[in-house]
């Protein structure tokens, strides 16, 4: 599977509410990635920056 960038900014958009937060967001410590940035995450690994956007936009406080 190819991972958009773009698509995950579409989820971030719906979350987040702005280009500038989801901007800031990517460029951002974040636990989920043992406070590296999902910028830096999506260059060695994309599948998991899309599936934590994707979990948290339609599975959030479900089960995966």
């Amino acid at each position: 599977m190819r991972y958009d960038k773009q698509n995950v900014d579409m989820m971030l958009r719906a979350l987040l509410g702005s280009d500038e937060l989801v901007a800031s967001w990517w460029k951002s410590p974040n636990w989920r990635f043992k406070l590296a940035t999902p910028e830096d995450v999506w260059q060695t690994d994309p599948s998991e920056v899309f599936h934590y956007v994707y979990q948290n936009s339609f599975h959030y406080g479900g089960t995966q």
